[in-house]
């Protein structure tokens, strides 16, 4: 079979999907490169809200693109070619062409080919037009042939007359001169090469003759280089009367072709459906319309990942919705902590899995993203099944088409802010059988706003009571963990992470706020507990409300600071605590005293016992750790599991609703009366880092 066949039959084998790559009107800020996605061929939804997902003034020299073309190469990458052209300069005033390529579809490599520089001196230097580039690979020569419409200045081409290149092996540049491809007596523009299971070759062009029906007409072929021996197909391959450009053909999954076109007079694309290449029948008129105005682009089978990576990257307004539920059969057992990972857009997920192994017995713990605690651990006899499930949110850096979250350095590589929702399983035996997932849009989402003591911490030892309150809420609540280490509320602000949190917020969802540990460090003109800080906390408060959301502030969690008695706790947050209560009743925002738990937590354990709520280890606990750990800010799991405990037990006396959405096995805690350490079991599920989070 020929090289480009495999290609084409691999990736139908794959596909699940379909990407239409396209720029959307004659405007500057349209002339962009835009996607959209579909399940059938036919009806598309822009990714990006419609916006664009690479900027033209980042890849070309006129500040504006045109005409994309994507092809799937069997040496891994994505090659895309445009037009470099803004039209409000003229139909006659762009010089050349971009070559771009992407192993991922999202990051792209790109180079311009401006041909009065490249080709200085020869007649092609005078192009007025480089229109409708595209890629095709020709097998006999071994390279990627690109392949445009010409047009000069001096007359030297009189005509919209289809020429090619070979593009360089790393494609960033053209070798030769242009070679005539075909001519047609006439202006044709928009070529697209295919080729069939046959090995025939079709070529299909739009004629541009003035005065004349401007259609498709296709040429049959079998050698590239010898048009003399080419068929010229009688007629036009459209099946409208109206006036059509930017036509495409690509494979649908399952068999047969589909041939679209722009029917740009009359605000739709239309869409016919052939078996051999030839007989086109109508398939249905695709409105452009709304955030989905295509102009002239082209179409690409894509497989579950691909897709999925780009709903990720691009995520639309109610994209998540149209997301088919994703099922795996792992069968998996291990003695070893394993994950898994799926690509997915922002958004909360139902996580259905079933639990256990065919051949031996299996006690697995479940976590996800960053060590976010679900599942103590699930014991389950050889041959039997236990199912289970629980919610979860995943969130990415981007708030919109030009805001990021402002990550730190050390959360570039977490799973928390990843492109993917990962699942981790631990414990003694591990053992998963299946996993489902699918989005959810109903659940209540706990939006958490803090600092190293409410993060999800990435790394054993350390952990926070934010990623072990997941453990008692069911799976009608949802718990998004936005905080970091070594923030404040002034530094939360700033980088933009309420912001991204707005974005995700629904009427009737929750925000939960703990600051203070790093506010209180902040020692500019301004700061202060009775200024930026009660400030800072107001407008937390005003921005959740405005948007519908229930706001709940948390007083910040004691430091282990003993008194000389050794029995009492030093009071070490200042005014802090004090000046949030205020601002919750001046706002009527219901607060959590978990300043006040934590004191008498660690009053009740000891000054001694107390160092087992938090990261105190001899040296030698950890590999790589030849000094003895000895930290009374930062939990270790057993303290980040009891002070969970004390915010549950803040939301019951508060009668908050999310109390009414305990796990059945929930028992009522008093800090006062702490759960005995050494009876604690947790086993570790992620790498260790004995490096002290910011803000100690």
């Amino acid at each position: 079979m020929n090289h480009i066949l495999l290609a084409i039959l691999a990736s139908a084998l794959t596909a699940t999907h379909y990407l239409f790559v396209y720029f959307t009107g004659n405007a500057p800020e349209k002339e962009q490169i835009c996607y959209g996605v579909s399940d059938d061929g036919f009806n598309y939804t822009p990714l990006n809200d419609g916006l664009p997902v690479v900027g033209s003034d980042t890849i070309t020299l006129s500040k504006g693109v045109r005409d994309p073309h994507i092809l799937r190469c069997d040496d891994g990458w994505f090659r895309m070619t445009v037009t470099d052209m803004r039209c409000t300069l003229g139909w006659s005033s762009n010089r050349g062409i971009v070559l771009m390529r992407s192993r991922d579809l999202v990051h792209w490599e790109h180079h311009a080919v401006h041909f009065p520089y490249r080709f200085a001196g020869t007649p092609f230097a005078k192009v007025v037009r480089v229109w409708a580039p595209q890629t095709f690979y020709d097998e006999k020569a071994g390279k990627y042939m690109v392949y445009f419409s010409l047009l000069t200045e001096d007359g030297t081409i009189p005509y919209d007359r289809v020429y090619w290149c070979y593009a360089t092996p790393d494609f960033t540049d053209l070798e030769g001169e242009p070679q005539v491809l075909f001519d047609f007596g006439a202006p044709a523009i928009d070529t697209d090469i295919v080729k069939d299971q046959k090995g025939l070759l079709h070529l299909f062009f739009k004629t541009e003759a003035d005065g004349q029906h401007k259609g498709i007409r296709q040429y049959v072929l079998k050698d590239l280089h010898k048009p003399g021996t080419w068929k010229l197909l009688d007629g036009f391959c459209e099946t409208t009367k109206s006036d059509v450009e930017g036509a495409g053909v690509f494979p649908l999954i399952g068999g047969c072709w589909c041939l679209m076109y722009d029917c740009y007079r009359d605000g739709h694309y239309q869409f016919t459906r052939s078996q051999d290449l030839r007989q086109f029948s109508f398939v249905q008129n695709t409105k452009t319309e709304g955030a989905f105005t295509p102009r002239h682009g082209t179409v690409m089978p894509i497989s579950t990942e691909e897709y999925l990576r780009l709903l990720a990257s691009f995520p639309s307004e109610g994209i998540q919705r149209k997301i088919a539920p994703f099922e795996a059969q792992l069968d998996k057992a291990s003695d070893h902590p394993f994950s898994y990972s799926l690509l997915l857009p922002d958004g909360n997920y139902r996580v259905t899995l079933t639990l256990g192994a065919r051949q031996r017995a299996a006690q697995t713990v479940v976590r996800a993203e960053s060590r976010r605690h679900f599942l103590d651990a699930v014991s389950t006899a050889k041959g039997k099944y236990q199912t289970v499930s629980f919610t979860v949110n995943k969130h990415s850096p981007r708030i919109d088409e030009r805001n990021i979250v402002k990550l730190k350095p050390r959360e570039w590589t977490y799973k928390n802010w990843d492109d993917s929702l990962t699942l981790t399983f631990c414990g003694p035996a591990p053992a998963v059988k299946s996993i489902r997932i699918e989005p959810d849009t109903t659940a209540t989402t706990v939006f958490l706003c803090g600092n190293s003591t409410v993060v999800d911490q990435e790394d054993e030892p350390w952990a926070s009571w934010g990623q072990m309150i997941t453990r008692w809420l069911d799976d009608k609540v949802v718990v998004a963990n936005f905080a970091e280490s070594g923030l404040s509320a002034t530094s939360f602000l700033a980088q933009l992470r309420l912001d991204k949190i707005l974005t995700m917020l629904r009427p009737g969802d929750y925000v939960i706020c703990e600051f203070g540990h790093n506010d209180e460090k902040e020692k500019r003109a301004g700061d202060g507990a009775w200024y930026s800080y009660s400030r800072n906390l107001k407008i937390f408060a005003d921005r959740v409300k405005e948007k519908g959301g229930n706001i709940i502030f948390v007083t910040p969690t004691a430091r282990r600071q003993f008194n000389s008695d050794h029995r009492t706790l030093a009071f070490t947050h200042g005014d802090y605590p004090a000046a949030m209560r205020q601002v919750a009743e001046r706002e009527q925002v219901p607060q959590i005293e978990l300043n006040g738990m934590t004191r008498s937590f660690y009053e009740a354990l000891g000054e001694e016992g107390s160092k087992r709520a938090l990261v105190h280890y001899p040296a030698n606990t950890f590999e790589g750790q030849d000094k003895p750990l000895a930290d009374n800010t930062h939990f270790n799991p057993f303290g980040a599991w009891e002070v969970a405990k004390m915010v549950v037990m803040g939301l019951k006396q508060m009668k908050c609703p999310l109390a009414d959405h305990l796990r059945p096995d929930w028992q009522d805690f008093d800090p006062a009366h702490p759960d005995d350490p050494q009876a604690f079991l947790w086993y570790m599920s992620g790498s260790g880092n004995i490096l002290k989070p910011d803000g100690n």
